[in-house]
């Protein structure tokens, strides 16, 4: 069986709106899950719209991780992928003190990531200054 994702298909061929209903048709079947919020993060980030795509990646970083209903799970979705992205996003927005406090809390689930590290270099010179 072959597995499309037919958000990454919609968003390739630029139909955001297309992207954003195959997602949010989803939670028609289940609740919603970490991955599914932030791909609509990443559509919203993509976009520039940095308040839309800090509400799907704070969604992702409040639900549980429920193995007992099978499928394929991104683990970092639930806890890394967003608050790194929320760094990004607060940073986007000029926000550097929630930037940096975001970071650090990727930094608790991945705390040799090459991009937590080199982010907490970044933050801490650029908040020396």
């Amino acid at each position: 069986m072959t597995y499309i994702d037919l958000a990454n298909c919609y968003l390739e061929v630029n139909d955001i709106n297309s992207a954003l209903l195959s997602l949010t048709r989803s939670f028609a079947y289940d609740l919603p899950r970490a991955e599914i919020c932030c791909k609509l993060g990443d559509i919203f980030f993509q976009s520039n719209a940095y308040d839309k795509a800090i509400y799907w990646y704070k969604q992702a970083t409040k639900l549980d991780l429920d193995l007992s209903k099978g499928g394929f799970y991104n683990l970092d979705c639930y806890n890394f992928i967003p608050y790194i992205q929320l760094c990004l996003c607060y940073y986007n927005l000029n926000d550097i003190e929630s930037a940096n406090k975001y970071n650090e809390l990727a930094g608790q689930f991945k705390p040799n990531s090459s991009i937590y590290l080199n982010n907490k270099s970044f933050f801490n010179n650029l908040l020396k200054n």
